[in-house]
């Protein structure tokens, strides 16, 4: 499958920011640990709680959350910033996740009912927060 990435220069309160390079922060060992039973168990809690119709995953690690939603048939879309998470991300999930570096203004043009941002404001310099 193929990637599609988006982005455009990084912008923050009218000034160019600079980007460090995610692939050199984050390598496949990053990745490659997580399994996916945690995120069905959490995505089931944001299902019975939310019941959303789409989903946005912001930050979707391997996709894990995402591939959650799609196969319920749910509008789901994540975004994940580091390529070496698509090093170990199975196939099946590439599809719907977006790679995107958080720290510049993403622009999708669409809502969602319900948008997932978890272990993701930690890796942010502040001035992005």
């Amino acid at each position: 499958m193929e990637r599609r990435e988006l982005g455009g220069p990084s912008v923050w309160k009218g000034q160019t920011a600079i980007v460090t390079d995610l692939n050199t922060l984050y390598g496949p060992e990053e990745f490659s640990w997580r399994g996916r039973r945690p995120y069905v168990e959490y995505s089931e809690v944001l299902e019975q709680v939310f019941q959303p119709q789409s989903f946005l995953d912001l930050g979707c690690a391997n996709g894990f959350t995402v591939e959650y939603f799609a196969q319920k048939g749910i509008r789901a879309v994540g975004i994940e910033g580091a390529s070496a998470a698509f090093d170990v991300m199975p196939d099946s999930i590439q599809g719907w996740v977006l790679q995107f570096d958080l720290r510049n203004i993403l622009e999708l043009g669409e809502a969602f009912d319900l948008v997932n941002c978890t272990e993701v404001a930690e890796h942010l310099e502040p001035e992005f927060e």
